[in-house]
């Protein structure tokens, strides 16, 4: 159970995380604050002080100098990484020579605000501004402490759903433009087989059947095509394939070899349900499907389970009952040759 300690923690964290990388973009300069940022504070301010602030950068003609507000309520927000007075008082300026919109007006300082302003009084009189309506992320972390759990938790979902992206567009690119995140990072790399020449393989199937029919050299191609097909899929789904080989039922009652080039072993869809709890066990098993590793069989008897039926996508007879068998007679594991594709043992 998460708590209300553990919540506030990682609200907190982020927050900070997020003043001090805009504190680094200011002491080099740049003290843009993006679309992205200004929404993500526009949903924190709403969930914290309960309003219904939008963007009013959607229509520039609203409200110069002030970049969220809720008319409603007749509450507005600058957000901005700079701190000083004269960023303070140019906000005021500017909204001053509107009509007025807003009842109360604040600045919220993205990163820590300077201990005292030097405000121009005459703008912050007919405004109503004063010092207490300049807030910085401290500030926020303040207000934050004392919510609700359920407005806590609302938060936590916030922070959590939203902080590396909101990193990520605070970055600073190095002097080529390069960002050290990018798409790149959240993407995982098709792995590269490490093959062998796979006679020692060979050797061991000579041994259990005289008649084994291919070639060092053709049982490597086998192998190349099975490691192509198995590069297709997610690492996560490789590791679900191995389970799936590692687990099978070892019956002979209950694994009868299939006809033809698709011969194949077999999972109780049942028994799989109950000793995998993974949540995506379904969605594992669909892509399965549509690279060919995997499908399901009704059953032909009337109270028996399904099964999964596990086979590969190769038209070579009798390669996964080979496969199976020298990785469990040389103790090589399922994980080594199927979700990392190292063959080197073979």
């Amino acid at each position: 159970m998460i708590t209300r300690g553990h919540l506030i923690g990682e609200i907190v964290d982020g927050l900070t995380s997020i003043s001090q990388q805009v504190s680094t973009r200011c002491q080099l300069g740049l003290t843009d604050l993006n679309r992205y940022l200004e929404d993500f504070f526009k949903d924190y301010l709403n969930e914290i002080l309960s309003l219904s602030l939008v963007n009013l950068n959607d229509e520039r003609s609203n409200e110069p100098g002030l970049d969220l507000g809720d008319e409603v309520s007749s509450v507005a927000f600058q957000v901005t990484s700079t701190k000083t007075a004269q960023k303070v008082n140019k906000t005021l300026k500017t909204t001053s020579e509107r009509k007025k919109q807003f009842d109360e007006i604040n600045v919220l300082v993205i990163g820590k605000k300077q201990a005292s302003y030097q405000l121009d009084q005459s703008l912050a009189k007919s405004l109503g501004f004063t010092e207490e309506k300049i807030w910085d992320v401290d500030d926020l972390c303040k207000k934050t402490i004392s919510l609700p759990l359920d407005r806590l938790q609302a938060l936590y979902e916030l922070v959590r759903r939203n902080l590396a992206r909101v990193r990520i567009e605070l970055e600073i690119p190095d002097e080529d433009g390069n960002f050290s995140t990018s798409i790149d990072s959240y993407i995982e790399k098709i792995p590269t087989p490490k093959m062998s020449d796979f006679k020692k393989y060979h050797a061991y199937q000579k041994g259990c059947a005289e008649e084994f029919e291919y070639t060092a050299k053709e049982v490597k191609e086998h192998f190349r095509k099975f490691s192509r097909e198995l590069s297709q899929l997610p690492r996560i789904t490789r590791e679900f394939y191995a389970f799936l080989l590692e687990r099978r039922e070892k019956d002979d009652k209950k694994t009868p070899r299939g006809s033809g080039l698709y011969e194949s072993l077999w999972f109780n869809h049942n028994i799989l349900k109950r000793v995998c709890r993974f949540p995506d066990l379904d969605d594992e098993l669909v892509l399965l499907g549509e690279h060919g590793f995997v499908d399901i069989e009704e059953p032909m008897e009337y109270n028996e389970s399904p099964f999964v039926r596990i086979f590969v996508p190769i038209k070579v007879d009798g390669f996964i009952y080979e496969l199976v068998e020298y990785i469990e007679a040389k103790d090589i594991g399922f994980k080594k040759p199927i979700v990392s594709l190292d063959f080197s043992g073979f």
